[in-house]
């Protein structure tokens, strides 16, 4: 069949494998699921309904818009929004059943008069700051606001979290500090469950201070919780920087059909800004991927590719439509319609980002509309 356009293969049944093995490493607490930015740009609805559909009974998403959207959609799964609790969401989140984390003392309020106004009890959690300098209350306006025992009753919040902010280096010594200064809120809060872990966090083998005397060590439990968080490791991401091995299987690849091949003799130049000149005679394939896709620019003359299960490097600058990969090394014919990967078969998420100098989160997210979709499981094979 000849290939019409940029596709994007997700294999369902490998997401629900990593899913399962980070819920089997954070016994005996649970495992949530992280499926904001469409589900890491892989689609936030069929994402969910694999995840619940395997056990995950709760959520995350990054906006009021991203939950609603699930909700009209029919996921029925408890959902949480990392979002401020804005004024104009909140009454929508609440009739949807849609839990905030609520960042500061303020958000409280407002959702406790929300509470008070609809007389029913709304679901939420508390969020703190230990050393991201990013959302949620600072320590000690967490443990000013947990001495007000009345509102803290009547807010009856799900859980209490906090967010690593080195999880993925395991010897760095924030993570020690974060975790002793969550302890100071958990104390304060004793009777809620805690929320720590994200997928490296929750994976992790133990985070080790490097100053004992002053922060003391931690065993694995206390960088996960009574709920993980997991994200990146869902999507076959390895969440360590020092890529360690981790029981996770990959879930997508990016692929593209040839449009034209062309054989260009020695010292012709190749795409914009010339940036790329032969140096033999040289089989160049044309793709129909570009930056508009999501392929990033700064994959220009670094990134590889398959053909034919041969690894061929992109040749000039990724243009908004358009990629040239040089296949003088495929002993095959190379025709139109012939289907190049560019993520996945041993094309790896962390090595393209590296050679694009960014992370595989932002490789995910940023694949755009026009790549199709395509899903797959071990039961129904692939649809659309």
């Amino acid at each position: 069949m000849t290939a019409v356009g940029a596709e994007l293969l997700i294999d369902l049944s490998a997401l629900v494998h990593n899913w399962r093995q980070i819920a089997l490493v954070a016994r005996p607490g649970r495992s949530a699921a992280v499926v904001k930015a469409d589900g890491y740009g892989l689609g936030a609805l069929r994402v969910s309904q694999a995840l619940i559909a395997a056990g995950c009974g709760t959520l995350f998403v990054a906006t009021a818009d991203e939950a609603l959207a699930l909700r009209a959609a029919g996921v029925a799964a408890g959902l949480f929004v990392f979002e401020v609790a804005r004024a104009e969401s909140a009454e929508a989140l609440a009739a949807a059943n849609v839990a905030p984390v609520l960042n500061d003392a303020a958000q409280c309020d407002r959702w406790l008069k929300l509470m008070q106004r609809l007389q029913r009890p709304l679901t939420s959690a508390l969020n703190v700051d230990t050393g991201m300098a990013r959302l949620g209350f600072a320590v000690e306006d967490l443990l000013r606001w947990a001495e007000r025992r009345d509102r803290v009753q009547l807010l009856a919040p799900q859980f209490l979290m906090t967010h690593l902010a080195c999880a993925d280096d395991p010897q760095h010594p924030l993570n020690a500090v974060q975790l002793a200064r969550f302890a100071r809120c958990r104390e304060a809060l004793p009777t809620l469950p805690v929320s720590i872990g994200n997928s490296a966090g929750a994976l992790s083998d133990g985070l080790a201070s490097s100053n004992p005397s002053a922060t003391g060590s931690y065993d694995r439990p206390a960088t996960r919780g009574d709920l993980v968080r997991p994200g990146i490791a869902l999507y076959g991401g390895n969440p360590f920087v020092d890529r360690r091995a981790v029981p996770l299987r990959e879930v997508v690849q990016l692929r593209a059909p040839v449009l034209q091949v062309r054989e260009l003799p020695d010292n012709e130049r190749v795409g914009y800004g010339a940036t790329a000149t032969t140096h033999a005679t040289t089989r160049v394939a044309t793709v129909g991927l570009g930056y508009a896709d999501g392929y990033l620019r700064s994959l220009s003359n670094v990134g590889r590719a398959l053909v034919a299960g041969i690894e061929v490097p992109v040749l000039g600058r990724v243009s908004m439509d358009l990629v040239m990969v040089d296949v003088s090394s495929v002993p095959a014919p190379v025709p139109p319609g012939t289907w190049v990967t560019f993520l996945g078969g041993g094309i790896g998420l962390e090595q393209t980002a590296a050679a694009a100098g960014t992370i595989s989160y932002e490789l995910l997210v940023r694949m755009g509309p026009r790549i199709a979709r395509r899903y797959s499981n071990t039961q129904r094979g692939v649809d659309g």
